[in-house]
């Protein structure tokens, strides 16, 4: 069931600022985990009728009141039909919210309530033919997203990361190696096919047309400057659901978001690869 369509309101009037905010959004790392996060306190804000994110602290010296608070939250959640997963999903940033601004919360107690996991569908790789589907009406960018994705195995969670620098092409090959979460403990490197990196280069250079100042290095054989390959927005909605519909060939990514359609997998960054079936 989709996210937006069970838990979110009319969330404008909601204020992510003052002490309390800056405490637990200065914490997280990813700037797609920040969205993720923001989102979630403003719907969880406006499911208690509250518009300050100072106002999740008023009962701070009684952390009972706010784990009845969440406890309703997760009620209202599974009476709308959201699943297990999801809720899992919208309630973390409470949980790191209030520990952030040192409120201890009975999490085992909370958790209790979020009802019996149940899997949704089969964990199974994409096949060749839905992926022809979508390459079929995709533009530009998602025809490079899709062909980064189905060549190299990559999880979905590492585009957000993903600068132009990260690409590197091997002319003898005619391919591109691309590093993923460059700088950190989780930095691994994979490689494309031919026709991904011609998807690669045919996106690019739809944004030279447009008038985006990127160029290719014939020494380094990269892109430059320092560029995110894809936007955040787009990289965030993928985050947070698959690319293809298990029975549909659409070319964005919105329509197939929805966390009906998400495959549970336990992945470090918790999101799934997009592999091609033998």
């Amino acid at each position: 069931m989709d996210i937006s369509a069970e838990t979110l309101s009319d969330t404008s009037e909601v204020s992510l600022q003052g002490a309390s905010f800056m405490s637990f959004i200065n914490a997280i790392k990813a700037p797609a985990t920040k969205v993720a996060y923001e989102n979630s306190l403003k719907r969880y804000l406006n499911h208690i009728k509250k518009t300050s994110t100072d106002d999740l602290l008023v009962n701070a010296q009684n952390p009972r009141l706010i784990e009845a608070q969440i406890i309703d939250y997760i009620m209202s959640l599974r009476k709308s039909g959201v699943s297990y997963r999801t809720i899992q999903f919208l309630i973390a940033p409470l949980f790191t919210f209030y520990q952030l601004n040192d409120v201890l919360l009975n999490r085992k107690k909370i958790s209790r309530y979020l009802g019996e996991y149940k899997r949704v569908v089969k964990d199974r790789a994409y096949t060749s033919e839905q992926i022809l589907k979508a390459l079929q009406t995709a533009d530009a960018r998602m025809r490079m997203i899709l062909l980064i994705l189905s060549s190299s195995g990559a999880r979905i969670g590492s585009l957000p990361d993903l600068v132009l620098e990260n690409l590197k092409k091997l002319p003898a090959y005619g391919l591109y190696k691309i590093d993923y979460y460059e700088g950190t403990n989780h930095e691994y490197y994979s490689f494309t096919t031919r026709e991904a990196a011609a998807g690669i280069e045919n996106y690019l250079s739809y944004r030279q047309r447009c008038g985006e100042k990127i160029t290719f290095d014939e020494k380094t054989q990269t892109w430059e400057p320092m560029l995110a390959l894809v936007s955040l927005a787009v990289a965030f909605v993928a985050s947070a659901g698959t690319i293809l519909d298990c029975g549909s060939s659409c070319s964005c990514l919105s329509c197939c978001s929805s966390p009906s359609h998400n495959i549970d997998r336990e992945n470090k960054d918790k999101t799934p690869r997009m592999t091609m079936a033998s």
